[in-house]
């Protein structure tokens, strides 16, 4: 049984200038965002192995989660201006439930193993919003898999075959059942001691949260909307994957490289959309979405006692909305040096800021900084961490005659510096058990990112 609490909260308040007809105009505004998710967890986990290395295991997740979302924005001009004020609330109350249960079986054949099993999942959300009444939405997913993992000389393999089917009802329109194809091939060759090659293939569906699903209102600013789009449907992508992997013999230099292409057909993003005076932001249907991502990682430990690492990154995405056209390179670099001395460690990293991209929205983090340093002796462990984030993040939007940006500086993570205390103990005999082979979980609680307040 597990409960958690998500709690958060973000107030702004600013001064506002508005310009009209060449006169500047002063006033006081307010965005005042609160959210919680109180989820509780029972999590049952069975296996029995069977004679002949054949093994049985079942998982079955119940989740239950309240949340809720409180959003104040309101404005307040000189008097002879009060025309122009306003107030504004967005209160969106959730009751999640969702059960998740399945099943897998193992057994050897001819020189690997064979997996079957079966995976369910049902999940329902009741929404109220400003305290009107309760909408109501539902989903299920059927997925049956096979799955072999073998061996051939120096080539390791694995192959899996699977078909994911997706009932939604949602708040309005129509209900459909997605049937989606799920395949996955991976390929291990070891070509000498030091140098190997991994390939990986697969196709996937994903499938729309309910908060996505959900008719979710939320006042980004006072024209400004975010809400959500009860027609998404789930989407394919397809990934490949290119990883081949050196080292020298005594293991003290290796060069990790990778190259990744990813095909979204017909994928979910943010659109930005005019809807009379207003800019609605929700989710919808574009064509397709192309993505290449590359990485270098260099490890190298020029003594038993220092490790260095640095890795560089490139970035490609490219998509069309209905009021954008995406076509983005980024680079990205960092590195980490550890070192340690008898009973101490230290550890220094930094990373260049990075970006994501989705529909007409950019989201962006400041340079990372982090240093800690750690002695431990037996059962004890004591130490001292910094953090550092920059004040670059920002959020922007842009859309056909609009464009926006947010920037935030979260106090709680700008400059953190934590000291951790760990003692650790047992009593009694400790019985071993096997590791689990299926750890399902659910985060789905029915808010999405703009009704969702950060710890600040």
């Amino acid at each position: 049984m597990r409960y958690g609490n998500r709690p958060g909260h973000i107030r702004n308040k600013q001064s506002t200038l508005y310009t009209d007809n060449a006169r500047d105009l002063s006033g006081l505004r307010d965005h005042d965002l609160r959210s919680d998710d109180d989820r509780w967890s029972a999590d049952l986990y069975f296996r029995h192995d069977f004679a002949g290395k054949r093994s049985l295991a079942v998982n079955v997740v119940n989740t239950f989660s309240s949340s809720e979302s409180h959003n104040r924005l309101w404005l307040k001009m000189p008097e002879q201006y009060s025309s122009m004020d306003y107030d504004i609330l967005n209160n969106i109350d959730n009751r999640y439930y969702s059960i998740i249960a399945q099943a897998d079986y193992t057994t050897p054949l001819w020189k690997g193993e064979l997996n079957t099993g079966a995976y369910f999942n049902y999940k329902e959300l009741r929404q109220s919003y400003n305290g009107g009444p309760e909408s109501y939405l539902n989903m299920r997913q059927h997925y049956a898999y096979i799955a072999y993992t073998g061996r051939y000389k120096r080539l390791s393999y694995y192959a899996s075959l699977g078909a994911n089917a997706v009932a939604q009802h949602p708040v309005s329109g129509q209900s459909f059942v997605n049937v989606i194809p799920y395949s996955s091939l991976t390929l291990f060759y070891r070509f000498t001691r030091t140098f190997s090659t991994r390939l990986i293939a697969k196709l996937k569906g994903t499938r729309p949260t309910t908060g996505d699903l959900a008719e979710n209102r939320v006042n980004i600013d006072s024209r400004f909307i975010a809400t959500g789009n009860p027609a998404l449907k789930p989407y394919r992508t397809f990934s490949l994957t290119f990883k081949p992997q050196y080292s020298t013999s005594d293991g003290w230099l290796s060069l990790s490289p990778s190259i990744e292409y990813l095909y979204s057909h017909h994928p979910n993003v943010p659109c930005l959309l005019s809807d009379g005076d207003n800019i609605v932001m929700m989710p919808m249907r574009i064509n397709a979405r192309n993505e290449l991502n590359g990485t270098m990682i260099v490890n190298y430990s020029p003594c038993n006692w220092m490790m260095l690492q640095s890795y560089y990154q490139y970035f490609h995405d490219g998509y069309s909305t209905p009021s954008s056209t995406i076509r983005h390179n980024y680079h990205r670099i960092g590195g980490m040096v550890a070192m340690s001395y008898r009973r101490l460690q230290f550890i220094a990293s930094v990373n260049s800021p990075d970006k994501s991209f989705s529909g007409d929205m950019v989201t962006r983090s400041g340079w990372q900084y982090y240093a800690s340093v750690s002695w431990k002796k037996g059962a004890l462990s004591a130490g001292v961490e910094w953090r550092y984030a920059s004040q670059n993040d920002y959020v922007r939007y842009r859309g056909i005659g609009f464009s926006a940006t947010e920037s935030t500086c979260w106090k709680g993570m700008k400059n953190l510096v934590a000291i951790n205390l760990t003692y650790f103990f047992s009593k009694g005999k400790a019985r071993k058990q096997a590791k689990k082979s299926l750890n399902n979980s659910d985060n789905d609680s029915g808010l999405i990112d703009s009704n969702t307040a950060k710890q600040d």
